[in-house]
């Protein structure tokens, strides 16, 4: 997010290289001890003066339940009681900060954060603009186990659970191999968003995203659903008979879901046996020979709370083994759809 007087902007703001679009619920992770180098770009408004350098910064660094909401409700000017971190440098041009491991070592696991840089130009100018990070928690997914279906062509799995009072965070960590896309609520929590987690040589290592969905939920009941696809893990693209084919075996989920209420209470939802899933309407998928969709088998609401479906084979979930490659947080921007072409015209 960008603020600025008539002459001067605060732009492209980055965290490790990575832009945050402001409204995506997407942001750059940042691992327990850092480093994490924060940069932007100061340039001329529109109408504004031209040529003008920096001379002073100022970095500001809050923690914030939900970004999204956060994001929404207009960034707050950052005062000295809500200011977790602040780094002052009245006389200098550099137009990045580097968080080392001591500064990053203070911030909260499993935590996000706001960032907001004010400068001032050459001609005594200010400007500011804010983004967002999330420090990644390496004990999200520990002891959590991956769930899906030797039995079946499980690729939609779903789990309802309460919530009794206001929601005040809701973290989704989350992976689904070959691909995944996570609805709450019947929500797609970024629809955008496609073919994750990106490709890996999943026996070395294996992907996960995090996402808040404080959003999405609600007080009562509700319910979270994960459509699961191949992908390149289940390997049914052709395969050259000279390479030999990985079995890594059927798709599976790996979910975390940990919600704080207005008491002080955590609601903690995870991949295991209590979990129901079908073979849905997709029967067929393939990064190479795109997918077949029976729409005989829709179910509307499937992931919505309260669902009921008795012409369908829902099944209690196995625990699956792990895929054996090192869990990390994905760094590197997802697949999106970014335009969409109305091809009838």
């Amino acid at each position: 997010k960008m603020m600025s007087t008539a002459s001067v902007q605060v732009s492209r703001l980055r965290c490790n290289g990575q832009v945050r679009v402001a409204g995506r619920n997407e942001f750059p992770p940042v691992a327990p001890g850092g480093p994490a180098r924060l940069s932007w770009a100061l340039t001329a408004a529109p109408q504004g003066k031209r040529d003008l350098v920096q001379v002073g910064y100022e970095l500001h660094l809050v923690r914030v339940d939900s970004p999204l909401a956060d994001e929404r409700s207009g960034t707050p000017a950052v005062t000295a009681s809500s200011c977790c971190h602040e780094w002052k440098r009245p006389d200098c041009a550099l137009q990045w900060h580097e968080l080392q491991p001591p500064d990053c070592r203070k911030l909260l696991p499993g935590c996000w954060y706001r960032w907001t840089v004010a400068v001032k130009d050459s001609c005594g100018t200010e400007a500011s603009g804010s983004s967002y990070f999330y420090v990644t928690d390496p004990q999200a997914l520990t002891g959590v186990s991956w769930i899906g279906s030797h039995d079946i062509r499980m690729n939609e799995l779903r789990k309802e659970f309460n919530v009794g009072e206001t929601v005040v965070s809701a973290i989704a960590v989350i992976s689904g191999l070959g691909y995944y896309e996570l609805y709450i609520n019947g929500k797609n929590v970024d629809p955008t968003r496609k073919l994750d987690p990106a490709w890996t040589e999943f026996d070395k290592r294996v992907l996960y995203a995090t996402f808040d969905v404080k959003d999405f939920l609600v007080v009562g009941p509700n319910a979270v659903g994960v459509l699961l696809g191949n992908g390149w893990y289940s390997q049914d693209q052709y395969i050259p008979p000279s390479v030999q084919k990985p079995a890594y075996g059927p798709p599976r989920l790996l979910l975390n879901l940990t919600i704080a209420t207005a008491s002080g209470r955590t609601i903690t939802v995870v991949s295991d046996e209590s979990w129901t899933g079908r073979s849905g309407a997709i029967t067929f998928d393939s990064v190479y020979h795109g997918e077949h969709v029976d729409a005989r088998l829709l179910r509307p609401g499937w992931a919505q709370p309260g669902f009921t479906d008795p012409t369908s084979l829902w099944l209690r979930a196995s625990i699956m083994n792990d895929p054996g490659g090192a869990v990390e947080p994905q760094a590197m921007p997802p697949v999106r759809v970014e335009v969409r072409v109305d091809d009838s015209k």
